[in-house]
């Protein structure tokens, strides 16, 4: 049986809500100076946290013009392995002048918003109920991680519940998604053509609907 708690230590809501936003905040809290921050995005200039093992770049290769490179170190091997994606440096540009307005910085966000035409994001100081990051699962299990995500990416509990009980396939913006091949499992789509099954019992058990101890939303 899996425990899914809500904890809320990611203290940030992004709205509108688009995926790549929260990376790119996750990236920039791990540095310890925010005016840093718009400065290296003035500049183009990458940055990374030894420390925490999180970074930026910016990539050289011609087809990823427009994109920067979020990378991660995935401590839970022997060996620590590099992970790491790209999303639009727009995207990243727009959420650190959301955070930026959020610290007071309105001259630095400014200064972020003049480089080029940007998406309005705004950043407001309440944790996520949507957030993977938030909730804590027990014991931990990487199929039931990646099934309370792709639950949580629905953005909305009625919905997970809805799409759970009439085994409704459902593909999100960022390529994920749910489907149910009929045989007892719930089977899930996650980025980079990686897929994983799950017992629909299992999902059942992760569905955050169903918790006691949830987001502040519900």
């Amino acid at each position: 049986m899996i425990a899914v708690t809500f904890q809320g230590r990611f203290p940030y809501t992004i709205s509108p809500h688009r995926w790549t936003y929260p990376k790119a905040l996750g990236t920039m809290l791990a540095w310890p100076r925010l005016d840093d921050i718009a400065r290296f995005a003035v500049e183009r200039r990458g940055y990374g946290n030894t420390d925490s093992g999180v970074g930026l770049d910016y990539p050289e290769r011609e087809e990823r013009a427009g994109q920067v490179r979020i990378w991660r170190w995935d401590w839970s091997h022997q060996k620590i392995k590099t992970r790491s994606f790209h999303i639009p440096e727009a995207d990243y540009l727009a959420t650190l002048a959301g955070l930026l307005r959020l610290r007071g910085q309105v001259a630095l966000a400014e200064s972020v918003e003049a480089l080029q035409p940007l998406p309005i994001v705004t950043v407001t100081r309440v944790p996520d109920p949507f957030y993977i990051g938030n909730y804590a699962l027990e014991p931990f299990a990487y199929d039931a991680y990646h099934a309370l995500r792709l639950t949580l990416e629905l953005r909305d509990f009625d919905r997970a519940t809805e799409v759970f009980q009439a085994r409704e396939a459902v593909t999100l913006p960022d390529g994920s998604g749910i489907s149910f091949p009929g045989d007892g499992t719930v089977f899930l789509t996650l980025v980079r053509d990686h897929t994983a099954q799950v017992s629909e019992k299992l999902y059942e058990a992760i569905l955050p609907h169903w918790q006691a101890n949830l987001g502040p939303t519900h």
